[in-house]
């Protein structure tokens, strides 16, 4: 029987064969295509021919590397034989094929330096601007802030408000640029930009220019002179409030993303009281919201855990370096040049979380905090990361110095031609609930929570809010009526000794009975001592035995008791009196002893 022809191997056969040849033949193409002379031989196909587009933001989670690409697959040896024939590629083609470089030389473009630029607001107490700022070059910022209707004696509040014309000097001033002949201490003077981690300083003399009055430009560039980033700055005051808005922007003016970190100061320490009877009452706030489970909304300002004096604030001293006094000739330790005041222990253990910052003095103070754009996030100032206290201090100086706050932006990822906003807010002005109540972004921000009536240390458990602020409105309430505050404080006094009274008689009656029988038990004491002198204990025991019997009460001792708890009060009634602003330089029994005595 023959053989069936096998019909699969007729077709797999034929099928193979085709494979076979194709494959071949594409090996071959594949061979002379990289044979062959191309310019574009060692461009890796993956890499576009003309430049790369606007990068996307890069996360800080994630890595700032440019991605590394794959070389093309080429074999060695036929990359030495076309290297001769291949011609060198374009420099564009090579530009394109690099990985981008990091900014090197950063520096700020040097602008003509600026001989004086223009002041901003006015001093007209009947005007409506409430501040007068003048500008610094050293950072663009303020050589000096004076307040409008704030004098610094009584005279020439009597001359302002006759009409007549007062000095400038005679106004208050509140911030000013301070010297000791090296350093200088300018109030929110932008100290640097850090961009990719190279801090850039812009206060150099030539590195500001002015676009208009109060509005101020720099231009970061790097080694090439290239534009890398521009630093805007802008005062704008509100009429009619002692609101003051800095808003600052940093441009990324570069082709690819910058990390950017801002660094400035803030205030500057206030001016001292010319009446300290009652010590120096410069002190160091801060305004901060309670942990969310305590305030969910992130809306309620509190300032109660920070009434930092001043003097604590300066130290620690450095322990290793040693200065001498030139007046003595004693040596001591410097105070350490800064140190971070924000966030602390106390406030990260509560898990606070600051609004604002100030400095203040017994009746002005200067708080800096964020602009709430938007209410919905809260008032958490976010753009900090820390604030630092500076001290500038000199050989003659042992136990002083000048204290400014820094505040320290956190990075932010800028992606070219956007701008990251670092814009502050400032109240400067009286430390008066009514003033800042006229302050709209003042008020938002809880500024009013600065005002505080109490002297600190042992005192400050002896004064409370609930307490003084009801004796404050009282006072308010009777001048509202005499129209003198001298008569309204002595009928405020007059009021809570009143209220008082009862609790004063109970305890001098208590005191004067529980002293008329001490002193008819004195004979009888005696004799016990005499008969029982050298055994105490058995004395102690006849002692108490006889008080039984006589029915005196020990709790007698504390009749005065009720007088000693009535001390917060009047500690209250002090501390109100002696920070209350409303009673600067106002008249007593309307000004008949000023005008006796010729002010």
């Amino acid at each position: 029987m023959a053989q069936q022809p096998n019909r699969l191997l007729r077709v797999a056969v034929p099928l193979g064969l085709m494979l076979v040849a194709i494959g071949v033949a594409i090996a071959v193409l594949i061979n002379s295509s990289r044979s062959a002379p191309n310019k574009d031989a060692s461009r890796n196909p993956n890499t576009p021919t003309t430049a790369p587009s606007t990068p996307a933001p890069i996360s800080e989670s994630e890595p700032t590397e440019p991605p590394v690409q794959q070389a093309p697959d080429v074999d060695v040896a036929e990359q030495e034989t076309s290297s001769a024939e291949e011609p060198e590629p374009a420099p564009a083609e090579q530009d394109a094929e690099q990985e981008p470089q990091a900014l090197s030389g950063l520096h700020v473009r040097a602008v003509a330096s600026a001989q004086e630029w223009s002041p901003i607001g006015g001093l007209d107490a009947a005007g409506s601007d409430r501040v007068k700022i003048e500008f610094s070059p050293i950072g663009a910022g303020v050589a000096s802030l004076r307040l409008a209707g704030e004098f610094v004696d009584i005279e020439s509040l009597i001359a302002s408000k006759a009409g007549e014309p007062v000095s400038e000097d005679q106004h208050v001033q509140i911030q000013t640029e301070q010297r000791d002949g090296v350093v200088t201490l300018t109030p929110f003077a932008a100290l640097w930009v850090e961009i990719d981690g190279t801090p850039v300083p812009l206060v150099g003399p030539d590195t500001w220019r002015e676009l208009a009055p109060g509005a101020f430009e720099a231009i970061i560039e790097d080694e090439a002179g290239n534009a890398v980033a521009k630093v805007t700055r802008r005062y704008e005051l509100t009429d009619g409030s002692n609101d003051l808005a800095i808003e600052q922007h940093i441009e990324n003016l570069s082709d690819a993303p910058i990390i950017a970190r801002f660094v400035q100061f803030g205030p500057i320490d206030l001016p001292k009281d010319q009446v300290t009877y009652g010590g120096d009452k410069r002190r160091v706030r801060f305004g901060y919201l309670l942990r969310p489970a305590l305030d969910v909304n992130r809306e309620f300002v509190q300032a109660k855990k920070f009434l930092t004096p001043r003097t604590s604030v300066l130290s620690p001293r450095d322990k290793t370096r040693l200065w001498t006094d030139p007046k003595t000739g004693k040596t001591f330790n410097p105070y350490v040049v800064d140190r971070q005041i924000w966030p602390n222990e106390k406030s990260e253990a509560a898990g606070l979380e600051l609004v604002w910052s100030a400095m203040t003095n017994r009746y002005y103070g200067v708080a800096v905090h964020g602009v709430h754009r938007d209410t919905s996030t809260g008032l958490a100032w976010d753009l900090i990361d820390h604030i630092d206290r500076v001290v500038m201090q000199r050989p003659d100086q042992p136990k002083d110095g000048t204290i400014i706050l820094r505040l320290v932006s956190k990075p932010h990822t800028v992606v070219p031609g956007e701008s990251f906003d670092v814009s502050v807010a400032l109240y400067a002005g009286p430390v008066n609930r009514p003033e800042i109540a006229r302050s709209p972004a003042a008020k938002a921000a809880g500024i009013d929570k600065m005002v505080a009536y109490n002297f600190g240390g042992p005192c400050a458990a002896c004064t409370f809010s609930w307490l003084s602020d009801p004796i404050l409105g009282l006072l308010r309430f009777l001048h509202s009526v005499v129209h003198d505050w001298a008569i309204a404080i002595i009928i405020l006094v007059f009021c809570v000794r009143g209220l008082l009274h009862p609790i004063n008689r109970f305890s001098q009656i208590r005191m004067q009975r529980f002293a008329k029988q001490m002193q008819d038990l004195a004979p009888k004491q005696k004799k016990i001592q005499e008969k029982y002198g050298d055994d105490k204990q058995r004395a102690q025991q006849e002692m108490a035995k006889l008080w039984r019997e006589e029915g005196v009460n020990p709790a007698g001792m504390l009749g005065c008791l009720p007088m000693l708890l009535q001390s917060p009060i009047w500690i209250a009634l002090y501390a109100t009196l002696y920070f209350l602003y409303d009673l600067r330089q106002e008249p007593a029994f309307f000004g008949i002893f000023q005008t006796i005595s010729g002010g």
